[in-house]
C-alpha cells in the first residue's frame, strides 16, 4: 500500500521525505522526515504500530512550528483491515479516539483518512491459506468469515480518562 500511495503522489507532484523542521534545523534527525508535502500540506502514511502514529502526530506539530506545514493528513487503515495486519496497528478509529487528547500539543488541523479495500476476497483467500496451515499443525483458528465479521479487537492505545491514575499510565 505504501508503494502505491507513493507512486500516485509522486506522479502528482508531491515531494517525498520532507524534513518536518525545514531549515529550522538543517541537520534534523531522520525520524523528523515526513512522507510527503506539497503546498504546506504535510502527509504521513502509517500502517505500522500505533507508537509510530504518535511520532507522525508529533511531526505535524514540528512541521507547523517550523512553518513547513499548515495542514496535516494522516493516512492509515481502518480497524476492520488492521486486525488482519497484527495487533497494535494504527487505525482511523484509534487516531480519532486519541486526537482530542493530543490537542494540547498539536495546533495544526489534521485530516485523518482510513483506507480499506472495497473487496476483502484476496485477504480472505490468504487468511484461509494460513488458517489451513495452522489447522494442519493442530492449531485452532477462526475462519475468515468469523474473523472478518467479529469484533476481534485490535490492540488499542491507552486513552486516559478522568478516573485514570498515575499507576494506569
Amino acid at each position: 500500500m505504501n508503494k502505491s500511495i507513493e507512486s500516485a503522489l509522486r506522479s502528482d507532484g508531491w515531494t517525498t521525505q520532507p524534513i518536518a523542521s525545514g531549515s529550522f534545523a538543517a541537520e534534523a534527525p531522520s525520524g523528523l522526515k515526513g512522507d510527503f508535502v506539497r503546498n504546506k500540506v504535510f502527509v504521513e502514511v502509517e500502517f505500522g504500530n500505533i507508537a509510530s502514529m504518535f511520532r507522525d502526530l508529533f511531526k505535524f506539530q514540528i512541521a507547523n512550528r517550523a512553518r513547513t506545514g499548515d495542514v496535516g493528513i494522516l493516512v492509515t487503515t481502518t480497524e476492520r483491515l488492521a486486525k488482519f495486519f497484527d495487533s497494535g496497528v494504527s487505525s482511523l478509529e484509534a487516531a480519532q479516539r486519541l486526537l482530542p487528547f493530543m490537542a494540547i500539543g498539536i495546533q495544526m488541523p489534521i485530516w485523518i483518512i482510513g483506507i480499506e479495500p472495497t473487496d476483502f476476497s484476496e485477504i480472505g483467500e490468504r487468511y484461509e491459506e494460513m488458517a489451513n496451515l495452522c489447522r494442519e499443525n493442530g492449531l485452532e483458528c477462526h475462519s475468515f468469515d468469523t474473523a472478518f465479521g467479529a469484533r476481534i479487537g485490535v490492540e488499542e492505545a491507552f486513552v486516559p480518562t478522568a478516573e485514570s491514575s498515575a499507576d494506569d499510565l
